[in-house]
């Protein structure tokens, strides 16, 4: 009864697919750090710095204290498994890094947020252009589908980067 005559209102929907660009513009804007190598992020977690890449620098930067502790204290505990499974279990935290941060935001936050690094609807993600429409107005609930969306989108950035390589 509710999906048919609340959720499917055209308002709601409205209201998802605007949340829905919002989050997947902001993953699309912090997924330069997820195509650093391990090498490169991890100088730049050590020096809070890397002169070879000034836009990652400063999207790391953005990224809360509180988030960057929990990623530097979860790599640090990997210290035991094989340099591959480091590999793989620091990309996931790397991920999660991004993700949390995201999911950790307020709607208005991650709209205001959106408009200010979209500069004007276009930003050059290293090597190409994409194009995004900056959305309306943003008043929708976060809840298990957000972060069902958002792990979706990481995974999937996360496969076109295994592919590529």
């Amino acid at each position: 009864m509710a999906f048919k005559h609340v959720f499917n209102h055209p308002e709601v929907e409205q209201l998802e697919l605007q949340g829905y660009r919002v989050i997947s513009g902001l993953l699309d804007i912090y997924s330069p750090l997820l195509a650093m190598s391990l090498a490169d992020f991890t100088l730049l977690v050590r020096e809070d710095s890397h002169r070879a890449y000034p836009i990652e620098t400063r999207l790391f930067h953005k990224l809360s204290t509180k988030h960057r502790l929990a990623y530097a204290e979860a790599v640090e505990g990997l210290q035991h498994l094989s340099p591959e499974q480091q590999a793989i279990r620091e990309y996931y935290f790397r991920a999660r890094l991004l993700q949390d941060y995201i999911s950790g935001m307020t709607d208005l936050y991650a709209y205001d947020e959106y408009r200010r690094l979209m500069a004007g609807g276009i930003i050059k993600l290293r090597n190409n252009y994409q194009q995004f429409q900056p959305v309306g107005c943003l008043d929708f609930c976060k809840d298990g589908q957000y972060l069902f969306t958002i792990a979706n989108h990481l995974c999937r950035n996360f496969r076109l980067l295994i592919n590529s390589e």
